[in-house]
Protein backbone atom coordinates (compact mmCIF):
# COMPACT_ATOMS: atom_id res chain seq x y z
CA UNK A 1 0.00 0.00 0.00
CA UNK A 2 3.01 2.44 0.62
CA UNK A 3 4.11 1.76 -2.72
CA UNK A 4 0.59 2.88 -4.26
CA UNK A 5 0.98 6.40 -2.05
CA UNK A 6 4.26 7.40 -2.63
CA UNK A 7 3.94 6.81 -6.36
CA UNK A 8 0.11 7.86 -6.97
CA UNK A 9 0.97 8.91 -10.75
CA UNK A 10 2.70 5.69 -12.00
CA UNK A 11 0.40 2.40 -9.91
CA UNK A 12 -3.67 3.40 -10.39
CA UNK A 13 -5.53 3.36 -8.03
CA UNK A 14 -6.95 -0.42 -7.13
CA UNK A 15 -10.71 -0.60 -9.18
CA UNK A 16 -9.26 2.60 -12.08
CA UNK A 17 -9.53 2.24 -15.31
CA UNK A 18 -5.69 0.06 -16.11
CA UNK A 19 -6.68 -1.75 -13.18
CA UNK A 20 -7.36 -4.94 -15.32
CA UNK A 21 -4.25 -4.50 -17.33
CA UNK A 22 -1.77 -4.63 -14.31
CA UNK A 23 -1.98 -7.99 -13.65
CA UNK A 24 -1.41 -9.42 -17.40
CA UNK A 25 1.07 -6.98 -17.20
CA UNK A 26 3.10 -7.99 -14.46
CA UNK A 27 3.13 -11.14 -15.26
CA UNK A 28 4.77 -10.86 -18.61
CA UNK A 29 7.36 -9.20 -16.83
CA UNK A 30 7.96 -11.40 -14.53
CA UNK A 31 8.01 -14.15 -17.47
CA UNK A 32 10.27 -12.00 -19.25
CA UNK A 33 12.76 -11.66 -16.77
CA UNK A 34 12.81 -15.16 -15.80
CA UNK A 35 12.92 -16.45 -19.31
CA UNK A 36 16.21 -13.58 -20.24
CA UNK A 37 17.42 -14.20 -17.32
CA UNK A 38 17.56 -18.45 -18.23
CA UNK A 39 19.33 -16.91 -21.57
CA UNK A 40 22.68 -15.74 -19.35
CA UNK A 41 24.83 -18.24 -17.83
CA UNK A 42 26.74 -17.24 -14.78
CA UNK A 43 30.50 -18.37 -15.84
CA UNK A 44 33.35 -17.60 -13.23
CA UNK A 45 36.90 -18.39 -12.60
CA UNK A 46 35.47 -21.45 -10.26
CA UNK A 47 33.54 -22.92 -13.43
CA UNK A 48 37.12 -23.35 -15.12
CA UNK A 49 38.74 -26.61 -15.71
CA UNK A 50 42.54 -26.56 -15.64
CA UNK A 51 45.07 -28.66 -17.29
CA UNK A 52 48.36 -29.43 -17.09
CA UNK A 53 51.31 -30.26 -19.93
CA UNK A 54 50.94 -34.10 -19.61
CA UNK A 55 47.00 -34.10 -20.31
CA UNK A 56 47.64 -31.94 -23.71
CA UNK A 57 50.35 -34.21 -24.76
CA UNK A 58 48.12 -37.17 -24.63
CA UNK A 59 45.25 -35.57 -26.58
CA UNK A 60 47.98 -34.21 -29.32
CA UNK A 61 49.26 -38.04 -29.16
CA UNK A 62 45.74 -39.27 -29.93
CA UNK A 63 45.96 -39.67 -33.23
CA UNK A 64 42.72 -37.82 -33.70
CA UNK A 65 43.47 -34.36 -35.41
CA UNK A 66 40.17 -33.02 -34.32
CA UNK A 67 40.63 -34.36 -30.21
CA UNK A 68 42.04 -30.84 -29.11
CA UNK A 69 42.59 -27.09 -30.30
CA UNK A 70 45.04 -25.30 -28.43
CA UNK A 71 43.75 -21.85 -28.38
CA UNK A 72 46.27 -18.69 -27.62
CA UNK A 73 44.26 -14.90 -27.46
CA UNK A 74 48.03 -13.25 -27.08
CA UNK A 75 48.41 -10.69 -29.42
CA UNK A 76 48.90 -11.53 -32.61
CA UNK A 77 52.53 -9.90 -32.34
CA UNK A 78 53.22 -12.74 -29.24
CA UNK A 79 51.60 -15.64 -31.30
CA UNK A 80 53.90 -14.75 -34.42
CA UNK A 81 56.82 -14.79 -31.58
CA UNK A 82 56.18 -18.09 -30.20
CA UNK A 83 53.84 -20.33 -29.67
CA UNK A 84 52.39 -23.87 -29.14
CA UNK A 85 52.53 -25.93 -32.25
CA UNK A 86 49.06 -26.39 -33.65
CA UNK A 87 47.64 -23.60 -32.39
CA UNK A 88 45.44 -20.78 -33.27
CA UNK A 89 45.25 -17.22 -32.46
CA UNK A 90 41.61 -16.36 -31.75
CA UNK A 91 41.61 -12.70 -30.47
CA UNK A 92 38.79 -12.74 -27.48
CA UNK A 93 37.05 -9.93 -29.41
CA UNK A 94 36.24 -12.56 -32.02
CA UNK A 95 34.25 -14.54 -29.67
CA UNK A 96 30.94 -12.83 -28.04
CA UNK A 97 29.93 -15.79 -25.35
CA UNK A 98 26.56 -15.17 -26.05
CA UNK A 99 24.73 -18.72 -25.63
CA UNK A 100 24.34 -20.22 -28.88
CA UNK A 101 27.03 -17.87 -30.53
CA UNK A 102 29.45 -20.90 -31.53
CA UNK A 103 31.85 -21.15 -34.44
CA UNK A 104 31.39 -24.56 -36.13
CA UNK A 105 34.95 -24.31 -37.35
CA UNK A 106 35.34 -24.92 -33.05
CA UNK A 107 32.64 -26.89 -32.70
CA UNK A 108 34.55 -29.73 -34.77
CA UNK A 109 37.13 -30.08 -31.79
CA UNK A 110 36.57 -32.33 -28.99
CA UNK A 111 38.66 -29.82 -26.83
CA UNK A 112 39.59 -26.68 -26.37
CA UNK A 113 42.42 -25.57 -23.89
CA UNK A 114 43.32 -21.92 -23.71
CA UNK A 115 46.52 -20.54 -22.83
CA UNK A 116 48.46 -17.34 -22.51
CA UNK A 117 51.97 -16.74 -21.59
CA UNK A 118 51.61 -17.44 -17.81
CA UNK A 119 48.94 -17.79 -14.58
CA UNK A 120 48.65 -14.27 -15.14
CA UNK A 121 47.28 -14.21 -18.28
CA UNK A 122 43.89 -12.33 -18.28
CA UNK A 123 42.91 -12.71 -21.64
CA UNK A 124 43.62 -16.83 -21.43
CA UNK A 125 41.08 -17.14 -18.80
CA UNK A 126 38.56 -14.36 -19.99
CA UNK A 127 38.60 -16.41 -23.64
CA UNK A 128 38.17 -19.78 -21.98
CA UNK A 129 35.06 -17.96 -19.61
CA UNK A 130 33.37 -16.74 -22.98
CA UNK A 131 33.70 -20.18 -24.91
CA UNK A 132 32.22 -21.95 -21.91
CA UNK A 133 29.50 -19.23 -22.09
CA UNK A 134 28.79 -19.70 -25.59
CA UNK A 135 28.25 -23.27 -25.10
CA UNK A 136 31.10 -25.03 -25.83
CA UNK A 137 31.55 -28.06 -23.02
CA UNK A 138 35.26 -29.23 -23.22
CA UNK A 139 37.14 -25.55 -22.45
CA UNK A 140 39.93 -26.23 -20.26
CA UNK A 141 42.54 -23.71 -19.11
CA UNK A 142 46.61 -24.86 -19.84
CA UNK A 143 47.17 -21.80 -16.54
CA UNK A 144 50.70 -22.46 -16.91
CA UNK A 145 50.95 -21.16 -20.16
CA UNK A 146 53.70 -20.63 -22.64
CA UNK A 147 56.08 -20.49 -20.13
CA UNK A 148 55.55 -23.20 -18.37
CA UNK A 149 55.68 -25.19 -21.83
CA UNK A 150 59.01 -23.78 -22.67
CA UNK A 151 60.72 -24.15 -19.45
CA UNK A 152 59.89 -27.92 -20.11
CA UNK A 153 61.57 -27.98 -23.60
CA UNK A 154 58.96 -28.36 -25.39
CA UNK A 155 58.83 -27.04 -29.25
CA UNK A 156 57.44 -24.33 -30.00
CA UNK A 157 56.47 -22.44 -33.56
CA UNK A 158 57.08 -18.66 -34.25
CA UNK A 159 59.69 -16.36 -34.95
CA UNK A 160 61.80 -17.15 -32.19
CA UNK A 161 61.91 -21.04 -32.79
CA UNK A 162 63.27 -20.02 -36.27
CA UNK A 163 66.15 -17.97 -34.32
CA UNK A 164 69.35 -20.38 -33.57
CA UNK A 165 69.41 -20.85 -29.64
CA UNK A 166 71.92 -18.28 -28.12
CA UNK A 167 75.09 -19.89 -27.72
CA UNK A 168 76.88 -20.15 -23.65
CA UNK A 169 79.37 -16.98 -23.29
CA UNK A 170 82.63 -17.30 -22.89
CA UNK A 171 83.92 -17.64 -19.81
CA UNK A 172 85.77 -14.06 -18.31
CA UNK A 173 88.85 -15.48 -17.03
CA UNK A 174 90.26 -19.16 -19.16
CA UNK A 175 89.52 -22.47 -17.39
CA UNK A 176 92.89 -23.85 -17.06
CA UNK A 177 93.05 -27.65 -19.08
CA UNK A 178 92.00 -30.87 -17.07
CA UNK A 179 94.66 -31.99 -14.86
CA UNK A 180 96.94 -28.96 -13.98
CA UNK A 181 95.75 -28.02 -11.29
CA UNK A 182 96.83 -29.60 -8.40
Amino acid sequence: MLGIMAFPDIIPAPGGPTARFRRPVLALLVAMAAGLGGCKTRVSDKSLEFVGIPEIRRLQASGNPRSVLLIDPRSHRDFAEAHIPGARSIQLSEVSGLKGDTDPELERFKNLVVYGDDPSTGSARGMAKRLLNAGYDSVYLFAGGLREWMAAGLPVEGDAAARPAPTAPEPATPTPPAGSIR
